[in-house]
């Protein structure tokens, strides 16, 4: 009936019984109580999500055609052909920009401790949609080791405004968050390269889980 309705009203629709995201033979992970069950888990939910905001972008649901020119009558009686607002409107709003996939470089010693270290933000920075100012430092001192902190410390604070807290499941139904984020505070050059580099994994993962979705 369902499918009568929406061929009458030429409007698309998702058929499950054809498309499947959820089968009698993975239902054990996809549904909380097995194979006789009809609640999703984690995983199952978010499978059905991606399937469901995949249709949604190829059908392009939502969106319509708006004409660049309409037809006027003044009220005297008068018929001319003039730009459409509406069209005018659309065209000037910006083109929504893919969102960034990142992947990012570990640091291997401490002479490409900086470049590293810069390479990274900025590519973090623009998956978020911000700017990265980079420092250049001749040798490892106070001031790159305070430069290193305190744009760490920006980050998270950045990433806590952007996002809120809040965390995101990935596509084997894990909560992905940047809880482990560490401000790399130690004297030692070694200790601040492997924080670093845990912060890269865990900025990676997160980014791209968040940007894909």
């Amino acid at each position: 009936m369902l499918i009568e309705v929406a061929n009458q009203w030429n409007a698309s629709y998702w058929d499950w019984r054809t498309s499947p995201v959820i089968t009698y033979d993975n239902a054990v992970d996809m549904l909380q109580e097995g194979q006789k069950g009809v609640h999703p888990t984690v995983k199952g939910a978010t499978a059905e999500a991606q399937a469901i905001a995949k249709f949604v972008k190829d059908k392009k649901l939502g969106q319509h055609s708006v004409q660049p020119f309409v037809t006027q009558t003044s009220p005297q009686g008068v018929t001319q052909v003039v730009a459409n607002p509406d069209y005018v409107v659309q065209q000037s709003q910006p083109v929504e920009q893919p969102k960034v996939q990142i992947k990012l470089t570990s640091i291997n010693s401490s002479s490409e401790l900086i470049g590293v270290f810069n390479s990274n933000m900025t590519l973090i920075y623009k998956a978020l949609e911000f700017n990265f100012i980079p420092q250049t430092f001749v040798d490892l001192n106070r001031g790159s080791r305070n430069y290193i902190i305190e744009s760490v410390n920006e980050l998270k604070t950045l990433l806590g405004i952007k996002f809120g807290g809040i965390s995101f499941m990935d596509n084997d139904g894990m909560e992905v968050t940047t809880d482990g984020l560490i401000t790399p505070s130690s004297l030692e050059v070694n200790q601040v390269i492997s924080d670093l580099n845990t912060d890269w994994t865990i900025l990676e993962r997160f980014i791209n889980v968040a940007n894909s979705i």
